[in-house]
């Protein structure tokens, strides 16, 4: 993506205020002052140029013609605004007096005098420090941090602005705090740290909405958007679309329309964005702001671009230029300069480009690893495979690089979603180059990578890259490997045995995707596909199955890696029409599910008499989450299955998530949890286990659960869509299963769907009998399921949802 800038907070103002009358008064001050927190900019102006006009010089009058000049800049009227504060009058107060300097730093700022700005700001700090004005201190350092802030000076920048946020804490003023801590939030953003700034803004706009700040809040919630879009989880960013509605037409709507329409890029929709980004531009451009115009110009040229509109991209492009773009933009504008050459077939011209963008050093590690994608395309496109792949190879450096400087996992786990195009060219170009081992390596390495950076052992064979270390893998296992790789233009199958990895060509991802959903609607409405024959679901085992069968005995213990939509596929649900009978795909083979070859431990060997904790049967938090029935007869049949381990049994009130951690569950081999479950699909990590009500509420996150380590060799989670929440490029299905395994658990089994309580009850029960025999969790969910088909529970609705995910 290309840049977006960040949405600088720009004006402080002054807390007290009431109602407005003929008599300006200290009432009518607060009325004005509210206009310009609500961002009616014009009245807030007019209102206040109505007090000062009918008063004599006091503190009251300067406090208003102050705000005249806040709303005249923030309406972008500079110079109107400026010569307001040109007075030789004798009466200013000291708060006129700090303010003037501050707001005419603002003004040579706007023009580039930077250095005048930084001795006008230390001027105004000085003489808050002397007559101890706390509140204007804050109010000078906070501008003094965006002064430096935009000459990339971030350190001292960042100094500024916890001084100013200190300041403002003693001074008890509240919209200077959320000043100072969005000025914090900003820096880091610029930094290229949006993980670490988005808690920053949140904490600034909750602020500002509590003050009844309701523009400078919605300035916030631009930063949250654009900090998610960069961070490519393009859900969240649209998340914050009711603050943005209530915003009036101007420079902070414009930047609102063009944080949208890179929220609609980032999900791979650049005709959806391309409006927003017109309306960006024209917007900016009508209310004199061309960098803002600039900016979104250029983000336009982009999404032209990534249609393959090289002309209207090529005329945007020049238009950006021609506005005037801001320094640190200019990099992301030759990155189109040179996606332009390269769609027009000029490579020579587009690698000329990148190259010289490499040489500038640049510290923006989104300019150099796209930058080294380009050179790499240019070199595939022309048969120059080992040049191709030394670019690929650069870009990937940098791509781990910035993804450890991350934190928290929900953040690596959208980067990487977000690059993903990045990794479909390189497996393609590798398999243009007939070489699908490296391209299984390349595929498998961009896989669960922020799963692979928690486990504390060391994983045998980490990421592998010979075909001998995938077949090693597959000895290990007892099982034959079936790794799936979705892209736009095509798919891959890689199957590894023991003795060697084959590769097959599939249909486009949104063939198979649309295929997916018909199935899983058919099977997920109680359906039975060997009753009424289903034709997505027979073109399915065609497509993802067929082509291995000379490499699948019947009775073969075979290892899925899912990628995209096939994560919410039941692959032992499909069915099988050849033949006399048809069947369902699992009563010829046994299967589980992994990551990826590169986190793959072992998967347990099975768990008999061991330590055991069981969870569940929690008292009912409310109506939406009522008891389940079956659950207590479910924990007896646990208990009695497993009647050769020690147990620690928690339930009924004691069932709660305060209780998780307390109950040091890495300590025990065997987990199970019986409750409800709920998926987060906006926030997979806020999904949650729910438990009896506790201090804590009723929710065991998945974001809690990755915080507590665990050494389980199995965790069941007898609950209803229990699997995941929300599919990730590069990630996979991330929710509680994802937490779990994250968390250190060897095998987990969980369920796809909601299933009945009564036929999970059962299930659980077949489960578990051959748990206690010592079974390995994936063999023993198999002959949980063929008995659950003895019963009136035969239809794969009921036993397909559970899956076994195994690490």
């Amino acid at each position: 993506m290309r840049y977006l800038a960040a949405v600088l907070a720009l004006t402080i103002v002054i807390a007290a205020f009431v109602r407005f009358g003929d008599t300006p008064t200290e009432e009518s001050y607060r009325q004005a002052v509210g206009l310009f927190r609500s961002g009616d900019f014009e009245t807030a102006a007019r209102k206040a140029n109505h007090g000062w006009q009918r008063r004599s010089p006091s503190d009251l009058y300067w406090r208003f013609r102050l705000l005249e000049v806040d709303a005249l800049m923030e309406g972008s009227k500079t110079a109107q605004a400026l010569a307001l504060l040109d007075t030789t009058s004798p009466q200013t107060s000291i708060e006129f007096e700090i303010r003037r300097r501050v707001l005419k730093a603002r003004g040579a700022a706007r023009v580039g005098d930077f250095q005048r700005a930084s001795a006008l700001l230390r001027e105004a700090a000085e003489l808050a420090v002397v007559h101890s004005r706390l509140d204007l201190e804050s109010e000078a350092d906070s501008r003094m941090a965006e002064l430096l802030g935009s000459q990339g000076q971030f350190g001292p920048a960042e100094s500024a602005s916890k001084r100013a946020r200190s300041s403002a804490q003693a001074a008890g003023d509240n919209f200077r705090v959320a000043f100072a801590i969005n000025n914090l939030g900003m820096l880091r953003m610029l930094g290229s740290r949006c993980d670490a700034a988005i808690p920053l803004f949140d904490e600034a706009r909750e602020i500002w909405r509590s003050d009844k700040a309701q523009y400078w809040a919605s300035k916030a919630a631009v930063n949250l958007v654009l900090c998610y879009g960069r961070l490519g989880d393009s859900d969240k960013a649209l998340a914050y679309q009711d603050d943005l509605r209530s915003m009036r037409p101007g420079v902070l709507l414009s930047r609102a329309l063009g944080e949208t329409g890179s929220a609609f890029f980032y999900q791979q929709k650049p005709l959806k964005a391309i409006p927003y980004y017109r309306q960006a531009r024209d917007m900016a451009s009508q209310y004199g702001s061309p960098p803002d115009a600039a900016r979104w110009a250029g983000n336009l040229t982009s999404a032209l671009a990534a249609i393959g509109d090289w002309d209207d991209a090529e005329q945007a492009l020049q238009e950006a230029l021609r506005l005037g773009p801001e320094p640190r933009s200019r990099a992301y504008l030759d990155l189109d300069a040179g996606d332009i050459a390269q769609g027009r077939k000029r490579f020579d011209d587009a690698r000329t480009i990148y190259e010289k963008i490499l040489a500038s050093n640049s510290a923006d590690a989104a300019v150099r690893w796209q930058a080294y994608a380009g050179i790499a395309n240019t070199w595939t496109a022309e048969g120059y495979s080992s040049r191709a792949n030394r670019n690929f190879e650069a870009a990937i450096g940098v791509i781990e690089g910035n993804q450890s400087d991350l934190n928290g996992s929900e953040n690596k786990i959208t980067f990487l979603a977000a690059l993903i195009h990045f990794y479909q060219d390189y497996v393609d170009a590798l398999m243009t180059q007939t070489d699908p081992v490296k391209a299984l390596a390349v595929a498998d390495s961009s896989r669960a990578r922020v799963l692979s950076q928690r486990f504390d052992e060391k994983l045998p064979g980490a990421t592998p890259s010979q075909g001998s270390e995938f077949s090693a893998i597959a000895r290990q296992s007892d099982a034959i490997w079936m790794s799936y790789w979705l892209a736009p233009r095509r798919s891959f199958l890689w199957i590894t045995t023991p003795k060697e990895t084959r590769v097959f060509v599939l249909p486009s991802s949104d063939e198979i995707a649309k295929l997916v959903d018909e199935y899983s609607g058919f099977v997920e409405t109680v359906r039975d596909p060997l009753v009424t024959q289903n034709d997505a679901g027979r073109a399915l085992y065609d497509m993802l199955v067929v082509p291995a069968a000379s490499m699948l005995p019947i009775g073969a213990r075979v290892i899925i890696v899912p990628d995209g939509p096939l994560h919410r596929l039941s692959f032992e649900t499909l069915p099988i029409y050849g033949g006399d009978k048809p069947r369902y795909w699992m009563d010829d083979a046994t299967i589980a599910v992994a990551p990826s070859f590169g986190v793959f431990h072992g998967g347990g060997k099975g768990s008999g008499s061991q330590k055991a904790l069981i969870l569940g049967n929690p008292l009912s938090p409310g109506p939406d989450f009522p008891a389940l029935p079956h659950a207590p007869e479910e924990i007896a049949s646990v208990r009695k299955h497993l009647s050769g381990a020690a147990q620690s049994v928690i339930t009924g009130d004691n069932a709660r998530p305060e209780a998780w951690s307390k109950l040091k569950p890495g300590n025990f081999d065997i987990i199970h949890i019986a409750a409800h479950a709920e998926a987060n699909q906006r926030s997979p990590l806020d999904s949650a286990v729910i438990l009896s009500p506790g201090s804590d509420g009723f929710r065991l996150y998945a974001r809690n659960i990755i915080d507590v380590p665990l050494h389980a060799d199995l965790v069941t989670l007898s609950a209803c869509r229990s699997s995941g929440a929300r599919t990730y490029a590069g990630e996979g299905l991330v929710g509680l299963t994802w937490a779990f395994l994250q968390a250190g658990a060897r095998n987990v089994v969980a369920g796809l769907w909601d299933v009945s309580d009564e036929s999970t009850s059962m299930l659980m029960d077949n489960f578990y009998a051959a748990i206690g025999k010592g079974m390995p969790p994936a063999d023993a969910l198999q002959i949980a399921r063929r008995e659950l088909r003895k019963t009136a529970y035969a239809k794969p609705y009921y036993w397909g949802a559970f899956q076994c995910y195994l690490r």
